[in-house]
């Protein structure tokens, strides 16, 4: 069974964003996937993490789809897949 690991988690309450950090390596892209769904990848385009905007009233769900390597979101009534790497 793959596990995902959150590393870090972060909820700055005057913007209303909240941070999920899969990895310490350094941010070289980051995407907008959706509206007010912003994804960091690393130099190899590995998921390093995903930020959510407007987060106070949005529940965040995580899941690994096997094989097609994806993160599988939710947050609020938003629900997408990510790659894990692009």
């Amino acid at each position: 069974m793959t596990m995902i690991k959150i590393k870090k988690h972060a909820y700055n309450k005057q913007a209303d964003a909240t941070y999920f950090e899969f990895s310490d390596r350094k941010v070289y892209k980051t995407k907008e996937v959706k509206e007010g769904i912003i994804v960091d990848y690393d130099k190899d385009g590995l998921l390093v993490g995903v930020e959510v905007l407007n987060a106070k009233n949005k529940r965040v769900s995580f899941g690994f789809v096997i094989p097609k390597k994806e993160i599988e979101f939710s947050a609020g009534r938003e629900k997408l897949r990510l790659p894990a790497f692009v």
